[in-house]
């Protein structure tokens, strides 16, 4: 019988290696690698935080005065 793939198999890649060594982990360990790996300074942290807050009062700003009756007013004129 002759094989199919005669070529070698390609060496394993380090994302398909991780793949494999995660396979059946249990989940506290997972756990606890996640959390490592997305722990950051609490500098960042602020730094992230004072950002989020930015972007949300600035939607917020914007949205002022288009909701309910204004922004209907504004998607269908009087006129219509």
């Amino acid at each position: 019988m002759d094989l199919v793939f005669t070529a070698p198999l390609p060496p394993e890649m380090p994302l398909r290696a991780a793949i494999r060594d995660a396979h059946r982990l249990d989940e506290a360990t997972a756990d606890a690698a996640i959390l490592a790996a997305a722990d950051m300074p609490l500098e960042a942290r602020e730094r992230v935080a004072a950002t989020a807050r930015r972007l949300v009062e600035a939607v917020r700003r914007e949205r002022l005065g288009k909701g309910g009756l204004d922004a209907f007013l504004h998607e269908y004129a009087l006129s219509s």
